[in-house]
């Protein structure tokens, strides 16, 4: 059931895309989620990250975190799609604290850096690359 009430103060217009028009902003009604962390040695971390000002969030002197996320979006602007989100918390120009989460409180702008993230459909992937192309 589509509850578009959640939605009414925002804009939503369509835009030429190829030789379809989508809906921007790209609206998810409906969607699924499972994610897990793990612990994973901060050097190996840190060779994933594109920049050295880049730092994995500490949880050990030895580990950070890799972020692993399954989405089952059913009910978008894209039409239904899956993807599966592979990332590196980290912060920027600073490495955090050891044993951050675990006795220490977290970065206040902790960002992620997505390693992967396949999608099951062109449009989800053609909608991607383009957004954060520009940016």
């Amino acid at each position: 059931m589509r509850d578009e009430g959640f939605f009414k103060e925002i804009e939503h217009r369509e835009i030429p895309w190829g030789e379809r028009v989508i809906w921007v902003p790209i609206f998810y009604r409906d969607a699924m989620t499972f994610g897990a962390l793990f612990l994973a040695s901060s050097e190996r971390l840190k060779a994933l990250l594109p920049s050295l000002r880049m730092h994995p969030i500490r949880i050990t002197p030895w580990h950070g975190v890799l972020s692993v996320s399954v989405m089952e979006f059913r009910d978008s602007d894209l039409g239904p799609y899956n993807e599966v989100s592979i990332s590196v918390p980290f912060t920027l120009d600073k490495a955090t604290p050891m044993f951050t989460g675990l006795l220490r409180r977290g970065p206040e702008e902790p960002r992620l850096y997505i390693h992967h993230l396949p999608v099951t459909t062109e449009i989800a992937l053609a909608a991607g690359v383009e957004d954060t192309v520009g940016k």
